[in-house]
């Protein structure tokens, strides 16, 4: 009997002393998950800025390779048209130079544009990714100051805990997708500013080439030049040249020109482009408005179909009344005794016939009258 006695006491300690060890483990736990939700959560904002500006500091140094590997094109270049060319050859040249560069405008135009579009994509999932990071921070504030209320419920606490890791691990992912885009970006940006400084190479060097190149006519040469001249002063001057007239003039302002010329044709296109989608806007409000005017008359016509139908009801009820007395419509007459329909249109009143005993005095007509009856 004593040592079942003692066997049950020990159980009844060991069974208080696992219910205190539960509880603090318990604790513990939920302390560790919410240090590691705040820990997790600063070293995303951290990343986050950092991402940000690592961004700023890699088109630096794009811009600042750019304009390295600039320099150094311009160098060869110069370098290499120090020599003498025939105009025949410039021409051809010049053929296959335009070509390329439409093709490569053509190319930079579709990049830009792919570009505006992946960055509005962009500022959108980094807008969400900071609204989803805010909310989780309410919520951990939320839970931090509700914890000493649910210290005795501990299941609930627990559930709360693992919604949390949930959004946080859906915040993660979210956090990694910003980041593999932002990657990408960065690449496309840094492919699109090189497209950009092959073109701008493309024309700084023409307009040194002209000094260098020699012509095998010295006239057409001198007269080259002088074109050229005037027109980059017109240039300056007036951009909307007539490039018609200006592709006679010379071999290397044919490039420049239809390149300028291309240019302002991009610009008309970007113009139309936004009255395009302001047009567009203004044709689906008006839409939205004509649907609105025909659901107003629909109702409008359902409401005074009602007031028909209620008026109807309220007259056969009167009508159902026990007393109700209809009241006739007396026709008008006129104080002469004529119709009121003779006198608007005109009709004249009939005479009444004389008779042949008109003649006859009353009192003997009676007297008449009674003799034939005796």
């Amino acid at each position: 009997m004593e040592m079942q006695e003692k066997l049950s006491h020990l159980q009844k300690e060991y069974v208080v002393t696992m219910d205190v060890e539960n509880d603090k483990a318990g604790n513990l736990i939920t302390e560790t998950t919410l240090r590691s939700c705040q820990e997790s959560l600063a070293q995303l904002q951290e990343k986050q800025d950092k991402c940000c500006k690592d961004s700023k500091e890699e088109t630096q140094k794009i811009e600042d390779a750019d304009k390295k590997l600039k320099f150094l094109k311009y160098e060869s270049l110069h370098d290499n048209n120090d020599h003498t060319m025939t105009s025949e050859d410039v021409d051809s040249m010049e053929i296959q130079t335009v070509s390329e560069q439409t093709t490569k405008i053509d190319e930079l135009v579709n990049k830009v544009l792919h570009l505006e579009i992946t960055m509005a994509s962009q500022i959108a999932l980094i807008e969400r990714t900071k609204t989803e990071s805010n909310d989780l921070h309410v919520k951990i504030s939320i839970l931090e100051d509700e914890k000493a209320n649910l210290t005795t419920d501990k299941q609930n606490l627990f559930v709360r805990v693992e919604e949390l890791e949930e959004q946080l691990g859906k915040l993660q992912n979210l956090h990694r997708e910003v980041e593999k885009q932002n990657r990408s970006l960065q690449a496309q940006l840094a492919e699109a500013h090189s497209c950009y400084d092959q073109l701008c190479e493309r024309l700084k060097p023409d307009n040194h080439t002209v000094k260098h190149v020699t012509f095998a006519d010295e006239k057409e040469s001198n007269g080259s030049t002088q074109e050229i001249a005037d027109t980059e002063a017109h240039w300056e001057k007036d951009e909307k040249f007539n490039w018609q007239k200006m592709l006679l003039n010379g071999v290397e302002d044919r490039e420049q020109v239809l390149l300028k010329e291309y240019i302002a044709i991009l610009r008309s296109y970007k113009d139309l482009k936004k009255k395009y989608d302001d047009r567009v806007g203004g044709f689906e409000i008006e839409l939205q408005m004509n649907g609105l005017r025909g659901a107003i008359a629909k109702r409008d016509a359902e409401i005074r179909y009602l007031h028909q139908k209620l008026n109807l009801f309220t007259d056969e009820k009167k009508i159902a009344e026990p007393g109700y007395v209809v009241k006739k419509v007396r026709k008008s007459k006129s104080r002469t005794g004529i119709p009121l329909r003779e006198i608007i249109f005109g009709t004249k009143p009939k005479k009444h016939r004389t008779s042949v005993f008109s003649c006859i005095q009353s009192h003997k007509y009676e007297a008449m009258k009674a003799g034939s009856s005796s």
